[in-house]
C-alpha cells in the first residue's frame, strides 16, 4: 500500500518531497522477528532510492530498564539504528522540557548537551524552543566551538590532513596560522574532532570520558 501510494503521488506531482510515517512499528507484523523487521527496513531503503526522497520514521522506545537507558523497539529499532542516515532522539525531563539530539548519525551527530530544547507553551498553543544553557564548562566550550568546527568541515566527506585542516581553520575563523594550529588539540580535547589511524582528522562528537561518567551518575 505504501509503494502504491508513493507511485500515485509521484505520478500526480512529478516527484515526492518526503514521506513521514508515524509510527514505523505499525508497518511491521512482528518487531521481534529479524526476517520481518530486516525485510521492512530493506523495503523502505529501496523506496527511498527509487523515488529519490527521504523517508522519516517515528518509532517509540521501550520504557527505561535498570540501566536507565531507553531502547528502541525490537529488531526493527536495532536495524533502523544501523541503517538510517540519522537517528534523532527526543527525551523529556521532569520540567517537561524536551531535548532532540543524535549520537548515531552518519555525518552530523548532535550531542545531547548541544541539542535543541523545547516545551509546550499554553499561551502560544504550540511547542516553543527554550534558552537552556549548557551546565558545565566543557559543555559551554563545546557549544562555543561547534559552529567553527561545522564551518571547517562543511562539504568534507572524508578526512583532512593536518595542513589542510589548519588552512581551513584559518580561513573559516579568520585567525592566524599559529592560532589555527592551537585549535586542533583543543578541539580534540573537547571531543569535537579526532585523529584517525591514518594520521588525518575528522569531525566527531564523542565526549570526554569525564563528561560521560558525570552523565551516567546524574542519570
Amino acid at each position: 500500500m505504501l509503494r502504491a501510494e508513493m507511485r500515485r503521488r509521484h505520478d500526480q506531482c512529478g516527484r515526492i518531497h518526503a514521506v513521514v510515517i508515524d509510527g514505523a512499528g505499525d508497518l511491521c507484523e512482528d518487531l521481534n522477528r529479524p526476517e520481518i523487521a530486516f525485510g521492512l527496513v530493506d523495503e523502505l531503503i529501496a523506496l527511498s532510492v527509487e523515488f529519490d526522497c527521504p523517508i522519516v520514521l517515528v518509532l517509540h522506545e521501550n520504557p527505561k530498564g535498570r540501566t536507565g537507558e531507553a531502547k528502541t523497539r525490537g529488531h526493527l529499532g536495532s536495524q533502523l539504528e544501523r541503517k538510517a542516515e540519522s537517528n534523532l532522539r527526543i527525551e523529556k525531563d521532569a520540567n517537561e522540557v524536551s531535548t532532540i539530539f543524535s549520537l548515531n548519525s552518519r555525518n552530523a551527530s548532535i550531542p545531547k548537551a548541544s541539542g535543541v530544547q523545547f516545551k509546550w507553551c499554553p499561551e502560544a498553543g504550540m511547542h516553543i524552543t527554550t534558552d537552556a544553557q549548557p551546565k558545565s564548562k566543557p559543555d559551554r566550550e563545546r557549544a562555543m566551538h561547534q559552529p567553527a568546527v561545522d564551518a571547517v568541515f562543511d562539504g568534507v566527506i572524508s578526512e583532512l590532513k593536518f595542513n589542510e585542516l589548519k588552512v581551513r581553520i584559518k580561513e573559516a575563523t579568520e585567525v592566524s596560522p599559529r592560532t589555527a594550529e592551537r585549535r586542533i588539540p583543543k578541539w580534540i580535547e573537547l571531543g569535537l574532532i579526532e585523529k584517525t589511524e591514518s594520521g588525518a582528522y575528522r569531525k566527531t562528537y564523542r565526549q570526554p570520558s569525564s563528561t560521560v561518567k558525570s552523565t551516567v551518575k546524574d542519570g
